[in-house]
């Protein structure tokens, strides 16, 4: 995970969409080299894309084309559960970027558009290689980047939906390794099972060899097993509140995890100085 303006970002959809940009860059620069190449043999291609604009209209028709993904929700939900599903939303995306072209001249901005046949070009070829990436992507690279391993130490409501929320959502790279708790053993809970009690927390992670302990009691009478969380810590085990993994996966706060104590000390919370008067 990356916090970027304050917003938690996977690291798969970090590499997802740099990779998606390089591609869509090839695409569009590839069609201006089928066009100096086979229909203006005149156009001198290194000229035109350093002296002549043609940089700026690369990418701003690459630009079109990954905002039309972000706003298709090809973002938010990586994996492909139908190629002609995917294909038709990037036929809709490359649509979006020919109005583009054609607004821009409308507006008698010509100098901002790709040549026609290099956009058909490009766009033709990006209706190939977005979706085939996109696939390769979701079924092999997905696989091979790996996923952050998560236990969940105490079964409360918001671990459960944490840990049912990463299980549907692969993408954000964490994978549920399982609860630890007092509630009873083997259990089947949202997202994983009942895997051990709390006092056998040291035996499990050192089993199982979690990346991440998740922090959700049931409730605040026990206590949590600080020798133990602090033996882990120093042997490499990151241990997390649930409502910081909770905004991480969602993107949102939890209001059940709301304490009043983070409102008091939140920076962000109250009249701006310029309000007060």
């Amino acid at each position: 995970m990356r916090q970027l303006f304050r917003v938690f970002i996977p690291g798969n959809l970090i590499v997802l969409i740099l990779s998606e940009v390089v591609l869509t860059l090839l695409c569009y620069f590839a069609g201006l080299w089928l066009v100096s190449t086979f229909l203006n043999p005149s156009m001198v291609l290194s000229v035109y894309i350093l002296d002549e604009g043609g940089l700026i209209q690369v990418m701003l028709a690459a630009g079109c084309l990954i905002l039309g993904l972000y706003f298709q929700n090809l973002y938010s939900e990586i994996r492909v559960k139908s190629s002609a599903l995917l294909v038709q939303q990037t036929c809709l995306v490359i649509g979006l970027g020919f109005l583009v072209q054609a607004l821009f001249a409308y507006i008698r901005q010509p100098g901002l558009s790709l040549p026609r046949w290099a956009m058909i070009c490009g766009s033709l070829l990006a209706l190939i290689v977005i979706p085939g990436w996109r696939v390769i992507y979701s079924r092999v690279i997905l696989k091979a980047l790996g996923s952050q391993r998560v236990l969940f130490l105490g079964a409360a409501a918001v671990s459960q939906e944490i840990a049912a929320h990463l299980v549907a959502r692969p993408e954000i790279g964490m994978s549920v390794l399982g609860y630890i708790d007092d509630a009873g053993d083997s259990v089947e809970l949202p997202g994983g099972k009942m895997i051990g009690r709390i006092q056998d927390l040291t035996s499990v992670a050192q089993t199982l060899k979690p990346d991440l302990v998740v922090v959700g009691m049931t409730e605040r009478r026990r206590e949590l097993p600080m020798s133990e969380m602090l033996r882990l810590r120093f042997a490499g085990v990151r241990f997390e509140e649930a409502a910081v993994t909770f905004e991480a996966a969602f993107g949102r706060v939890s209001t059940r995890q709301m304490q009043p104590s983070r409102l008091v000390f939140s920076s962000d919370l109250g009249p701006r100085k310029g309000s007060l008067f």
